[in-house]
């Protein structure tokens, strides 16, 4: 035989055996794509969250927090990270909190208050400790008008 066709053959053979392979890891190859497509779907989720904490932040930073309400501030920007009633003057309010998605620690915090209408009394922008402030930074706290 010449060359050519040893050189073929070995090509031939080659294909089948990489196609074998495949198939015989096909459930962890499909495994590996649905985590990839996962990620991406979590990096996307991320990205999106972090652009309208951002817009959040810019809007208590310029008081344009005002005549808000729990329903308006869900359509306009996002679902706080935690929920919890607390006392204020006496009173019984809601207080949503909201930080970056994923960023726990040395991040920026924004306080939502809401009476029990759900009309926004008061917000709190907490910027991100600095090294100076050992961890302790003062709140920027802003009433809207009633």
């Amino acid at each position: 035989m010449n060359f050519m066709t040893n050189f073929l053959i070995t090509a031939l053979l080659g294909i089948m055996l990489t196609g074998c392979a495949k198939l015989a890891h096909i459930n962890e190859l499909l495994t590996l794509k649905a985590m990839s497509d996962e990620q991406a779907r979590n990096d996307k989720i991320v990205k999106e969250y972090d652009a309208k904490f951002s817009a959040l932040v810019d809007a208590q930073r310029n008081n344009q927090l005002t005549q808000e309400t729990k329903k308006s501030i869900l359509n306009k920007f996002i679902k706080p990270i935690y929920t919890e009633t607390v006392t204020l003057e006496g009173h019984q309010i809601d207080r949503w909190i909201y930080r970056p998605y994923v960023k726990y620690f040395n991040s920026d915090y924004v306080y939502l208050y809401f009476d029990a209408e759900g009309k926004l009394i008061k917000s709190e922008y907490l910027p991100p400790p600095t090294k100076e402030s050992n961890g302790v930074s003062d709140a920027q706290a802003s009433n809207p008008a009633p």
